[in-house]
């Protein structure tokens, strides 16, 4: 009897030691790099946490500013003319729909466009964004090709001025009601289904491809006041929100250098992204699209609904994270249920995967509101990976800053709980920062900054300015309506009963 319960501890130790040693080294990484997320300042303000960072840009290193292009012996953070010849070289293929455009095609009519512009002396555009499919193509190519700054109005015709640009871009469903504004051109950005009578202000949009195929290769010359050029003026509620091209750049090569080498984006990748009625997520869709001109890969721009099946040939997502879930099929299986266990132990599996994802490698989703508590949390999103294959970066937006505030790591599968202490829970896991910004939490209501908790204040090179002198009265911080707690693994969980 003794020796058969010495044989079972044996075995029992052998297995827990054989069990423990596996899983160790099929890990991703260790345990100890995502308790360590964020580097943390050694000093802080009364009614303030210390200001925490990405590891990826601790303190002593600068933020991501841009691309760091060479240029006369220096580094300069480069622009959107820049990415757009990028796109050129790379000859990078865009689709809309069923559409596909080479850059040189895109290149002539963007040309022919902004030709058509100056010459009607016009120095701004204004966008009215009912036909969001069209935005990237209008504010890539002009932004890209010419010095416009665009000016973007949830409703631009009811809000139009006599000192607000006169040519707007629309489209042909709302025209009718165009026609009774006071704009001096009106372009159409797509083509009618019927014979349309052309009033002498309209524009079709597709007449403007009939372009001289031997027209002359976009070749641009950098001026250095290009790269501190204002880019979009955001027109919401009565403010306006000035961009200038570092918000875009710095946030471009945030995302493309957050990654380790082995995950970067490469020629070999094709990105799959969408529109919405969300001016925010759209700002980050372009980011996604630009990046996607640096690094040579293909782009295809679909409606929400059919995201999913075009997933065969794609190998990163962009989409808003209410509509991942709600677009995955729902399965229950034992493999299933084991993938799932072993990404909550940090191991990236394949166990799962189903055939029509097999391409699948990389998901980003957007978190665009403040979350409800049926928003999608951790194990939901281990949930998708099980049967995706792929690696899910989940991003925290945020209204008038161009790409997240907040990112979770690629390697970081957790399931977590988040914190409760005596008067809060603080369930959903944000991330950290972004490698172009830096974050503190301040004294809230009831919440302390003395105990890592408060609300959330935002710096960094991809902020929208409304009031310039009220931005640098407050060190250039960014306050938001986000309440949080900073985890002792740097990482920030946010307290979803305060919205």
């Amino acid at each position: 009897m003794f020796l058969i319960l010495l044989s079972s501890a044996l075995t029992y130790v052998i297995c827990w030691f054989g069990y423990t040693f596996l899983l160790h080294s099929y890990r991703d990484v260790d345990p100890l790099v995502l308790y360590h997320q964020s580097s943390v300042a050694n000093t802080r303000k009364e009614g303030e946490t210390a200001v925490y960072r990405s590891v990826d840009t601790p303190h002593g290193i600068d933020l991501v500013t841009g691309l760091r292009i060479s240029w006369k012996y220096k580094l300069r953070d480069g622009n959107l003319k820049d990415i757009w010849k990028l796109g050129i070289q790379h000859n990078s293929k865009v689709t809309f729909g069923q559409v596909e455009y080479s850059m040189d095609s895109l290149t002539k009519t963007m040309q022919a466009l902004s030709n058509y512009i100056e010459s009607s002396q016009f120095s701004c555009i204004g966008v009215d964004l009912s036909q969001y499919e069209w935005f990237i193509i209008i504010l890539t190519g002009l932004c890209s090709l010419r010095d416009f700054t665009l000016h973007l109005h949830d409703d631009l015709i009811e809000t139009y001025t006599s000192t607000e640009p006169k040519v707007i871009f629309t489209s042909f469903a709302y025209l009718d009601r165009v026609l009774k504004s006071d704009f001096d051109t009106i372009v159409l950005v797509d083509s009618p289904h019927c014979p349309l009578v052309i009033d002498s202000r309209v524009a079709t949009f597709s007449s403007l491809n009939l372009i001289n195929e031997n027209a002359e290769e976009y070749e641009y010359t950098f001026d250095l006041r290009d790269d501190t050029r204002n880019l979009l003026v955001q027109h919401s509620e009565g403010d306006a929100f000035t961009y200038n091209q570092r918000c875009f750049v710095s946030s471009i090569s945030a995302l493309l250098q957050s990654l380790p080498a082995e995950h970067e984006w490469s020629t070999k990748d094709s990105l799959l992204t969408t529109f919405t009625n969300d001016d925010t997520f759209n700002f980050n869709s372009l980011v996604k699209i630009f990046s996607a001109l640096v690094t040579g890969i293909s782009v295809r721009i679909v409606p929400q609904e059919e995201l999913i099946s075009e997933l065969d040939t794609s190998t990163i997502l962009n989409i808003p994270d209410n509509l991942l879930y709600q677009l995955m099929p729902k399965r229950h299986s034992f493999f299933i249920s084991r993938s799932r266990w072993l990404f909550s132990k940090g191991v990236f599996n394949k166990i799962a995967e189903l055939p029509s994802f097999r391409s699948l490698r990389l998901i980003y989703t957007s978190v665009l509101k403040p979350p409800s508590g049926s928003s999608p949390f951790s194990s939901t999103y281990n949930y998708v990976q099980a049967i995706t294959g792929a690696r899910i970066i989940n991003e925290r937006l945020y209204e008038h800053i161009i790409g997240p505030i907040v990112k979770t790591n690629l390697f970081d599968y957790r399931i977590t709980g988040g914190f409760i202490d005596r008067k809060h829970t603080f369930p959903r896991k944000l991330g950290v920062s972004a490698n172009n910004g830096e974050l503190i939490l301040r004294d809230y209501q009831d919440y302390s900054a003395d105990q890592r908790e408060g609300r959330l204040s935002v710096r960094g090179f991809n902020v929208g300015i409304k009031d310039i002198d009220e931005f640098r009265k407050d060190d250039y911080w960014t306050h938001t309506n986000i309440v949080g707690k900073f985890g002792s693994d740097g990482v920030l969980y946010e307290d979803i009963a305060t919205h």
